[in-house]
């Protein structure tokens, strides 16, 4: 295994080598967030299968920048979690409860403001240029944070997936690299795993509540 000053080095490539792509992630999203506050619910199916497109970007970016274990991780996400959306139903998007909704909306921010990898960049880059769309544990923290917003779109397996892979790179993040700032996605994940939880719960209760 690479070292970590190696890795390191690395995504700050990536981050410093692909801001273009990050911005244009930042404009992506900020596009969504406004058709959304405007009352526009996209369906179920579409929002869990656009989410694969961060994912993918990653997966590009670390196959272009030579790292292929990342690029095919993250290939291999983005293509699961499409595969996994087909199950969505096209019925408008619903909000999850109001801690995940809450929860939800502070992920995607760290993702957008996520604070490294950027170098000796002024510190206002990191509001429009962070690398979200460019190295893993930002784009996972906009991914898991929109799914927290969207009550995980209602498909268990599609949150467990999400969930494991941010989990791994998170305590990856924060131990082996010493990006300690990565814990924050860590409590993303596990708020996902909470919620497939309590959704779980719920529908064993309205199946045994059910007339015979």
């Amino acid at each position: 295994m690479p070292s970590a000053n190696s890795i390191l080095d690395g995504l700050t490539q990536i981050a410093t080598g692909a801001v273009e792509v990050s911005i244009t992630w930042h404009v992506i999203v900020a596009l969504a967030a406004a058709v959304l506050l405007l009352g526009s619910r996209p369906q179920k199916r579409f929002a869990a299968t656009a989410l694969s497109a961060p994912l993918a970007s990653v997966g590009l970016l670390s196959l272009l920048f030579g790292n292929p274990f990342n690029g095919a991780v993250f290939s291999l996400l983005a293509v699961g979690l499409a595969i996994l959306a087909l199950r969505a139903p096209r019925s408008p998007i619903a909000f999850g409860s109001t801690w995940s909704a809450l929860l939800g909306s502070s992920l995607m921010v760290f993702a957008l403001v996520y604070p490294h990898f950027l170098g000796d960049a002024p510190w206002f880059k990191y509001l429009y240029a962070a690398p979200v769309g460019a190295i893993p544990c930002p784009t996972l923290s906009l991914v898991v944070g929109a799914a927290l917003i969207a009550d995980g779109f209602g498909l268990g397996a599609w949150r467990l997936l999400i969930a494991a892979i941010s989990c791994f790179y998170a305590i990856f993040g924060a131990v082996r690299l010493g990006v300690h700032i990565d814990i924050v996605l860590l409590g993303g994940a596990v708020g996902l795993l909470i919620q497939y939880r309590r959704h779980r719960t719920a529908v064993r209760s309205r199946f045994h509540q059910a007339p015979a």
